[in-house]
């Protein structure tokens, strides 16, 4: 039997404040029963026991998207992700987001991503 793994991060403005209620989406990667979590008032999500493999997420705030984030989970670890959305835009445009992992890494940022692409890079 192999372990999942986590999808955990935290979700903030350009002034590095927590956004609660963000909507946090797995747009593309294997099949999993959640594809979608609410940030906490501290901004947190998390994902729990996530099949291993590749990952597209995206972020979700009032009339703000996060661009699509890549990651990777893997068996019994935390992936950990920090998205900031800007508000500062008129409705319904997109954000510019920035993600990080861990360490303060930034993660590749995949361009226009809608879901169902690079599907086949993911499984």
């Amino acid at each position: 039997m192999q372990l999942g793994g986590i999808i955990r991060g935290v979700v903030r403005d350009a002034a590095n404040n927590p956004i609660q209620d963000a909507a946090v989406m797995i747009v593309t990667g294997p099949a999993h029963h959640d594809i979608a979590a609410l940030t906490d008032a501290s901004g947190a999500f998390d994902f729990g026991d996530v099949t291993p493999g590749r990952y597209v997420i995206q972020a979700r705030g009032e009339a703000v998207m996060s661009e699509s984030i890549q990651l990777t989970v893997r068996p019994a670890r935390v992936s950990f992700v920090q998205i900031w959305l800007e508000a500062d835009l008129d409705e319904g445009d997109l954000a510019t987001g920035e993600a990080d992992d861990y360490n303060g890494d930034s993660l590749p940022r995949l361009p226009d991503a809608e879901p169902g692409d690079f599907a086949d890079e993911l499984y």
